[in-house]
């Protein structure tokens, strides 16, 4: 669910001029995508995380607008975007595990919002999580990291 943009905010705001430096300047953003591959248990509880977070007016697609933020900025040069898959099943080693256990911490915070977006009680909300993550192994479940790379305009000579 990673992390997310206020939408009234002013996205210039997020990359304001820096002070004045001789050194280079560099800009990493990195952003995790929701999952996708999942099952149908996954997928209502996303939707209802979704929904939540959406009322709370924050973009939960910043991952893939991270690149045009920064070119749009108008600050930056030598932009470079990335993006690498992460698996979120235990078919993947430690890695894999950790993708699932970040879904699963993140399916509890937010858990009591979640409920009346699910209109269930506490134990099916229990007992939904424990089928998604099954079914993220089931299904082999992935998401998308996006990376962005850049340095600040004027800050390396003759770059």
């Amino acid at each position: 669910m990673g992390n997310a943009l206020r939408k009234k905010k002013s996205r210039d705001e997020v990359l304001a001029p820096t002070p004045t430096s001789t050194m280079p300047i560099y800009l990493k953003l990195s952003e995790v995508c929701p999952p996708r591959n999942f099952g149908p248990i996954a997928a209502e509880l996303y939707r209802a995380a979704f929904e939540y977070i959406e009322e709370k007016d924050l973009d939960l697609r910043l991952a893939y607008s991270l690149r045009s933020l920064v070119e749009e900025n108008g600050r930056f040069e030598n932009i470079n975007e990335e993006k690498r898959i992460i698996p979120v099943n235990n078919q993947h080693g430690r890695l894999g595990q950790a993708a699932i256990d970040n879904n699963y911490f993140g399916f509890l915070v937010l858990k009591n919002f979640m409920l009346p977006y699910l209109d269930v009680e506490s134990e099916e909300f229990d007992e939904m999580l424990s089928t998604a993550i099954n079914e993220f192994n089931e299904f082999g479940a992935y998401q998308e990291i996006i990376r962005v790379y850049a340095c600040k305009r004027g800050s390396v000579e003759n770059s």
